[in-house]
């Protein structure tokens, strides 16, 4: 819990996420500011409108009660490769209730699913449909609970090392016959790949047919094995937001950036590209 030293040391790195070039107040964008230290969390008066400014405020801590320690601590937990964590085990490794720490990890993924939602594929682009189970079913469960089709996708560049990966639940309507729809290869293609693509191919069914599509294969079975071993399976509810958070971690991994470091930037607000 120490690992980021005091809790004032952790405001300061919370700072430095937020306002990675010193203060500047969202109200009118003037970069001098005076502190209020009488609070718990410092608060940043503005010089010329007078604004306080919190370095929570308008981000997925904003008016948390939970030290900015244990949110760092999670975070880190989160960012660790082919890992994260659950709420039961963050309950316990922070010393928070369940409830706590279940809506942490929420907030907390909710600024990982903003991110990754924006982001689109570029390059050779593969796509294509993977099944998604929970592993641990009761026999009534496996009778009553279908595979949610996921399509898998990855962007290659021009020497076909992988660039990007990203995975989206697939809309019930653009399946038939667990065949991908021509008008959701279209949707997908609209909505998560760049206009400047290379190429764009799709599997229009399972994977393990389409040879041109066999590099996506290895990230649908680590994004199960994950799901299963750290959740022990998962329902639909919150499928997509548990997608991206394992596809932000692979994506950190792909460009050689710290999860951690970014992710503290997502959550305070912080665009990557900025």
């Amino acid at each position: 819990m120490d690992r980021y030293g005091s809790e004032a040391d952790c405001v300061k790195l919370l700072f430095q996420a937020r306002w990675p070039n010193g203060f500047s107040c969202p109200c009118c964008g003037h970069t001098q500011a005076c502190t209020v230290t009488t609070r718990r969390l410092p608060l940043y008066e503005c010089r010329r409108c007078a604004r306080q400014t919190s370095p929570t405020a308008g981000t997925i801590l904003e008016k948390t009660r939970t030290p900015i320690a244990k949110w760092l601590y999670a975070m880190y937990l989160v960012s660790l490769p082919e890992h994260g964590v659950n709420a039961v085990e963050l309950a316990a490794r922070i010393s928070v209730a369940y409830k706590t720490a279940f809506a942490m990890l929420r907030k907390i993924r909710l600024a990982i699913s903003a991110f990754t939602d924006a982001e689109r594929l570029s390059g050779r682009v593969q796509a294509g449909l993977t099944p998604f189970q929970r592993l641990y079913l009761t026999a009534r469960e496996l009778s009553e609970e279908h595979p949610r089709p996921v399509v898998t996708s990855l962007s290659v560049d021009e020497r076909g090392q992988p660039r990007q990966v990203k995975m989206v639940l697939l809309p019930p309507n653009h399946l038939e016959h667990r065949c991908w729809l021509p008008i959701g290869q279209r949707e997908f293609q609209d909505r998560f790949v760049s206009s400047d693509s290379a190429s764009v191919s799709f599997a229009f069914s399972s994977l393990l047919a389409y040879r041109h599509c066999q590099a996506l294969i290895p990230y649908h079975k680590a994004a199960y094995r994950w799901m299963n071993d750290t959740f022990r399976g998962l329902g639909t509810r919150y499928l997509q937001s548990y997608l991206d958070e394992f596809v932000y971690r692979v994506n950190c991994g792909l460009r050689g950036q710290s999860a951690f470091d970014s992710l503290v930037r997502l959550s305070a607000g912080v665009s990557l590209s900025a």
